[in-house]
């Protein structure tokens, strides 16, 4: 097998291959062209094949020493990357850097790895969710870090300053996701520094924006309040900027139990995103679409205990979520079925568990799964259908068999 470890199973490297692989529509075979070229530039003599890549893509095997190397070349990634998938590393952000310089130069071209890999960690989480990446956005983080404190020449200074608080934006959101909180508050907090080091305003906003999410999501509304007053009362935001922080704190007010204030923000928010978005709109707002705030919404009214209300809108974001885009449509899911076992609909509760189940193990969030889990749990406690009750068994074993359950 040459230059070739086991780790079990396809693994987040796997994943990484064959997810590049497709995005440029090459066949193992191109592949392995490819990783054989680059190797040779090294003056490197590797057998690399279509069967080498379909080792490495599914079935747990890595590449190592030479072979590693080349792929990373031609995957565009930094080496350390690839290395991280392979150790699955898991450091915290607060632990220190490693000591030692940078492997690679400080120039245009490493700033341009960094932005290519957040875009890769972006792509995966969208697809398989941020539980198995959440260690690698961590260790690329560390790694720019590492750049900084080594120092830039000083035309490189702003855009290292600014590529590293994208990457710690990007592994604070992992780091939610893998139900990691106190890890992304971290995170967060290094991000907000690092960009505004690097005066990038926006950078800033949609770091505060994942804060006063987190916020919420950990119950903690008057966290969340208070950042989405302040940025809303400076009255300097876009159209989507300002939907994000309505829709905060409509569901902190919602969460405080103040129900006549949360509804009228629900109505803002509702309102100022129908009225469209605006050219001054950050490119990072791709997200904020029908669905997404729907979605806020109905957690507001689920806040204010209208299940059956928050049950019909996540049903309707659940339609509305583009395909493409399973980490959100597995939460909105796992969302839903906790209002409908809150509202008693329990053929409704039935049939999300049955659209859940095709994303168990496809989708590694352990946020979602918590909320699975307390879904499960509510339907053991509810005396509800036995119909109702062998389902959540099921969805229960199946995210056991995935790793997933307790």
């Amino acid at each position: 097998m040459g230059h070739e470890t086991v780790n079990g199973g396809s693994g987040p490297l796997g994943e990484l291959i064959l997810h590049e692989r497709r995005q440029r529509s090459w066949s193992r075979q191109k592949l392995a062209e490819l990783v054989r070229n680059a190797a040779r530039k090294d003056g490197e003599v590797i057998a690399t094949n279509g069967k080498s890549i379909e080792r490495w893509e599914l079935r747990g095997m890595t590449p190592q020493g030479p072979a590693l190397s080349a792929l990373a070349s031609v995957l565009e990634q930094p080496v350390e990357l690839l290395v991280a998938l392979v150790a699955r590393e898991a450091p915290e952000a607060s632990q220190g850097l490693l000591a030692g310089p940078p492997a690679a130069p400080t120039d245009h071209e490493y700033i341009d790895s960094v932005r290519r890999t957040i875009q890769q960690l972006v792509g995966l989480e969208i697809q398989h969710g941020g539980s198995e990446i959440a260690s690698m956005g961590v260790h690329a983080f560390r790694s720019v870090r590492r750049h900084l404190a080594a120092g830039a020449e000083p035309r490189l200074a702003r855009d290292l300053q600014a590529a590293a608080a994208e990457m710690a934006e990007v592994a604070g959101w992992l780091l939610h996701d893998a139900d990691r909180h106190e890890a992304a508050r971290q995170m967060n907090n290094e991000g907000l520094y690092l960009a505004r080091l690097a005066g990038d305003r926006s950078m800033e906003l949609f770091i505060l924006a994942n804060a006063s999410l987190l916020a919420l999501f950990t119950r903690q509304p008057g966290e969340a309040l208070m950042i989405s007053e302040a940025l809303l009362d400076t009255g300097n935001l876009t159209s989507r900027e300002a939907v994000i922080f309505m829709t905060r704190q409509a569901r902190a007010l919602a969460q405080r139990g103040e129900r006549d204030a949360a509804l009228r923000r629900m109505d803002e928010a509702q309102a100022t995103f129908w009225d469209g978005a605006s050219s001054r709109d950050p490119a990072w707002a791709w997200w904020v679409d029908a669905a997404e705030v729907r979605a806020h919404i109905a957690l507001a009214h689920a806040d204010l205990g209208d299940h059956p209300r928050a049950a019909e809108l996540l049903q309707r974001s659940v339609d509305d979520c583009p395909p493409q885009r399973r980490g959100a449509r597995f939460i909105y899911l796992a969302q839903q079925l906790r209002a409908d076992i809150q509202a008693g609909s329990w053929s409704d509760a039935e049939t999300v568990i049955h659209q859940t189940l095709p994303y168990v193990g496809e989708v590694q969030s352990s946020r979602t799964t918590g909320l699975l889990l307390d879904g499960i749990g509510r339907i053991a406690q509810s005396g509800t259908p036995d119909r109702l009750v062998e389902a959540s068994r099921h969805l229960a074993t199946m995210l056991t068999a995935a790793g997933l359950g307790d």
